[in-house]
């Protein structure tokens, strides 16, 4: 993944190789930014939804469910304290069926789309993720 600044503000542009038309818009609110895109903590949080709301439509799909529709709601509680660290997040399941599930069947199929099949979630409750830095200069000739 590549971010790359603007030069204005604090907005970047988020994109990568595989999907080079794609791109996600950075900022902060102001006064720190121009308040363009995400704030980097809100695609975090988005990140943390797609990831178990594919994992659910998957798993609820494998095991028959009368999925029409899902969406995911995701917040989180942040530290007062600088990095202002998340300390929990809340997340729910918003789903349409065409016809009765079977409650035991979805809970489990849930449960599992959270704890055991998302590595954002995953990265996040193992407390174990070390993130490094290194740094590459660039000169451009005057």
């Amino acid at each position: 993944m590549r971010v790359d600044w603007s030069g204005e503000g604090l907005c970047f542009e988020v994109g990568n190789e595989r999907l080079p038309g794609v791109r996600v818009i950075l900022d902060e609110p102001a006064p720190l930014g121009t308040d363009r895109g995400h704030m980097p903590t809100e695609l975090l949080l988005g990140a943390l939804g797609g990831c178990v709301g594919m994992n659910a439509v998957a798993l609820l799909r494998k095991r028959k469910q009368p999925l029409v529709r899902l969406a995911v709601l995701v917040d989180g509680e942040q530290a007062t304290e600088w990095p202002k660290a998340f300390t929990e997040f809340d997340v729910t399941f918003e789903i349409t069926w065409s016809a009765a599930p079977d409650d035991e069947v979805v809970d489990a199929m849930l449960d599992k789309a959270v704890h055991a099949y998302c590595p954002v979630g995953g990265t996040i409750e193992s407390g174990t993720a070390t993130v490094r830095h290194q740094r590459r200069d660039v000169f451009v000739d005057a």
